[in-house]
């Protein structure tokens, strides 16, 4: 090769190298070109990337209808890098679940991430548990559900499915009472001759280890219209240990459990005082074994709540405090402002891992324990449910489903602390709402069952699971599944994962 031939070479080795050396090192940088059609233009921009973590595996992720990327067995999370800062239609897919879908943007040098993502199957199946159930409960551990059914002339039954061992047995019927002993004892000397009519179970609570049952029943007796309320307390393990609880007077109301002693009972009463001829209300304590009831443990009292660490009440005063199971001693006060409290509403004290809550009639507060004040989060709100992760609630109306962030949150998308996010609207009407997971809800919305995700991101993506008619619904966080009732049928669903 000639020499000028050389020179030629390396002159343009030499420029192709100056040349291209600025596009591998922006290329290596993270810099794209993108050309703008709307200006017909070139221009040099910084890419971003999309994560996301999904539940199950294997699922494949598309960018505008185009193949991006696919989780595998092992690793259920993906990164994509070099993305052009635009809005993408990202769709996360798997054979036989719904696919989720959003439209979100890539920032330039920030990751967008979608860390909660659960793709849920479709038509999940549901198979019948039970036949002939009126009502169902699931103890507060959620291992075992109890069932009422009815059989001849009309008498209820009450049987216990043990979910782990999978077996049931009778835990109490009306018969039982009927002929129990202490119940002819009790309605012979007590009360007047019993009607016809049958025995009504009114409600069912249970101790916070799962281990007693409260029922509430009433009693029809003959020259009653409205019939006699009576408690009765029972062990879930020794059903025939019945305890009636006839000796205490028949105004006595709002029963619970103690929460750190299951033998003993509180339930509150109204008295009159003579000194100042007020009508306050006391709450007492009852131990249903010895039959004995306690002095009053706490008076001037609007509602109690007994938890693990201790008795939570409302004064009259709209004070919120804590006080000792046994002696009633004030340990700790929590609103400096008090509560404007109405004599007329009705108040629940809902206290979990010190998320403090009061709901007057469908006025929710949350207290804030920073400025040691109540604030309302809403003024419409049928019921409410901590998430699992005990960092935020949702809360619903017959209509409308919110949630309400206690913290902030730094993920995607981020939330500020007590930060109010209105997620859906409906037509019909709202019924039972559980959280399916720390991310996601399912509920029923007239006879349909729906899951929703919280992240509202260009909208949420909701899905339509099952169809019940008249149906009332548990989610079991346990196991995993959904428990339908409808018409007299109980349902069981396969477990999810999640």
């Amino acid at each position: 090769m000639i020499k000028k031939m050389r020179t030629i070479l390396f002159s343009l080795c030499v420029f192709f190298l100056f040349l291209g050396a600025p596009v591998i090192i922006l290329y290596s940088c993270g810099y794209r070109f993108d050309f703008d059609l709307s200006t017909a233009k070139i221009k040099i921009v910084k890419t971003g990337g999309f994560y996301c973590k999904v539940i199950p595996k294997n699922v494949e992720i598309h960018f505008n209808g185009k193949f991006k990327e696919k989780t595998d067995f092992f690793f259920d999370s993906v990164f994509i890098k070099n993305l052009l800062p635009i809005a993408y239609d990202i769709e996360i897919s798997k054979q036989g679940h719904y696919s989720w879908k959003k439209s979100l943007e890539i920032e330039a040098q920030l990751v967008t991430e979608a860390k909660n993502v659960i793709l849920i199957p479709q038509n999940p199946e549901f198979t019948v548990l039970k036949d002939n159930t009126e009502n169902f409960w699931f103890l507060p551990n959620q291992k075992k559900l109890i069932i009422k059914k009815t059989e001849e002339q009309n008498n209820w039954v009450l049987e216990i499915l043990n979910l782990e061992k999978n077996n049931q047995k009778i835990l109490l019927s009306e018969e039982n009472i009927l002929n129990n002993s202490l119940f002819q004892e009790i309605s012979a000397s007590s009360f007047p001759k019993l009607s016809n009519k049958n025995i009504e179970l009114l409600d069912l609570k249970f101790s916070s280890n799962s281990e007693k049952a409260l029922l509430e029943t009433l009693w029809p007796f003959a020259n009653s219209s409205s019939g006699k309320v009576m408690h009765l307390v029972l062990e879930i393990d020794d059903p025939s240990s019945i305890v009636f609880l006839d000796f205490l007077d028949s105004d006595a109301k709002d029963f619970s459990f103690n929460a750190q002693d299951s033998e003993k009972i509180f339930f509150t009463k109204f008295v009159t005082t003579t000194e100042q001829g007020k009508n306050n209300n006391f709450l007492f304590s009852v131990d249903y074994n010895k039959k004995e009831i306690s002095e009053s443990i706490l008076s001037d009292l609007i509602a109690y709540k007994s938890v693990d660490d201790g008795l939570y009440w409302l004064s009259d005063q709209g004070f919120l405090l804590k006080s000792d199971s046994i002696t009633g001693k004030i340990l700790e006060s929590f609103n400096l402002e008090p509560l404007a409290v109405e004599s007329k509403a009705n108040y629940a004290i809902n206290n979990v891992a010190n998320r403090i809550l009061i709901k007057e009639n469908n006025v929710l507060y949350f207290l804030d324990e920073s400025l040691k004040k109540f604030k309302k989060i809403s003024e419409f709100v049928r019921d409410v449910k901590l998430s699992p992760d005990n960092k935020k609630i949702v809360f619903l109306n017959n209509f409308e489903l919110w949630v309400f962030f206690f913290e902030e949150e730094n993920g995607q998308p981020k939330r500020q602390a007590q930060e109010k996010v209105f997620l859906t609207r409906f037509s019909e009407k709202i019924g039972d709402c559980f959280w399916f997971g720390d991310h996601y809800l399912v509920f029923s919305v007239g006879d349909k069952i729906k899951i929703a995700e919280i992240d509202d991101r260009s909208g949420i993506n909701m899905y339509n699971l099952a169809e019940f008619k008249n149906l009332e619904m548990f989610f079991n966080s346990n196991n995993k599944r959904i428990y339908i009732l409808s018409d007299q049928s109980l349902y069981n669903s396969k477990e999810f994962i999640f």
